[in-house]
């Protein structure tokens, strides 16, 4: 997200339904312990991955004065 200031805020987003396949997969391939932890930078996790679910959250985020908190400056 870029602000009119030329604030730059970035952030991971993940569903839910995405960590459980991500920690099928790692239970087969090793990683992260063979799934027994995950990390993102900068996660949020949401029910999807639509604009409207996007744009909801930053909307709220901004809103309850928690953007920063939740994205990274870049």
């Amino acid at each position: 997200m870029i602000f009119g200031d030329g604030a730059e805020g970035v952030a991971t987003y993940i569903t839910y339904k995405n960590i459980l396949s991500l920690k099928e997969k790692n239970k087969a391939t090793g990683e992260y312990l063979s799934g027994k932890y995950f990390w993102a930078s900068d996660m949020i996790l949401i029910d999807d991955i639509s604009c409207e679910t996007i744009t909801d959250v930053v909307v709220q985020l901004l809103k309850d004065n928690e953007f920063w908190s939740v994205f990274e400056k870049s």
